[in-house]
């Protein structure tokens, strides 16, 4: 099936909650609202205390992509003191740099958050690893990969920590559905996302759907 691009808010996301409850089975309104409350650790907390809005990118292409999306939102809500505010559509796009392999489903996740953007990545790394990442070789195939795009308007630039996300402004699997989420937004160092858009207007990708659990 051949990939075809599609223009940002052409599909408009599923509601967060709607994905969070359907993916973990849970009645509504508890698995989100308990997480907000959770102490968060001294320690982990972000340098000015109060909740930043953070997008994360998700994709897989191995096993079953679409359930392993679903379980890595569900694992992002229930961090603590963070609540997930919207999820993107998904997307297939085609694989980068090692193309043997199959095609990957992405989506983009928007997070408020009091966790500081260390913390944040470290939980996402766990959350990978508890669903079966490895890192065989750089661009390989995955079951689930996540990475903090942007933590407000924050730019990091740390041995093990980058922010914004040094690649998210070339890749069309990041743009289009944070374009969902947040169509005014502007990258720190990069510039707006529509013009950033342009950029990757042909990469083929294909808008598939909203978020959901079978």
């Amino acid at each position: 099936m051949a990939l075809r691009l599609v223009k940002p808010g052409a599909h408009r996301p599923a509601p967060e909650r709607a994905v969070i409850d359907a993916a973990a089975g849970v009645a509504a309104g508890t698995a989100a609202e308990a997480a907000a409350d959770a102490v968060v650790e001294p320690q982990d907390v972000d340098v000015d205390g109060r909740s930043q809005r953070a997008y994360i990118g998700l994709g897989a292409n191995l096993g079953d992509p679409m359930a392993q999306l679903c379980n890595a939102v569900v694992a992002i809500g229930r961090l603590p003191g963070t609540c997930v505010a919207a999820v993107s559509s998904v997307y297939r796009s085609a694989p980068v740099g090692y193309l043997d392999q199959p095609d990957f489903l992405n989506a983009v996740a928007a997070l408020d958050t009091r966790l500081s953007p260390q913390a944040l990545l470290d939980a996402l790394l766990a959350i990978e690893q508890d669903g079966g990442r490895t890192r065989a070789f750089r661009n390989a195939p995955r079951l689930i990969d996540l990475d903090l795009l942007l933590y407000g308007e924050r730019v990091v630039d740390e041995e093990h920590l980058t922010v914004p996300h040094p690649r998210m402004s070339g890749r069309a699997f990041v743009l289009l559905p944070l374009a969902e989420l947040d169509p005014a937004c502007v990258v720190p160092g990069a510039g707006p996302l529509s013009t950033l858009a342009e950029g990757v207007s042909g990469q083929a990708i294909e808008c598939i759907g909203p978020l959901v659990a079978d």
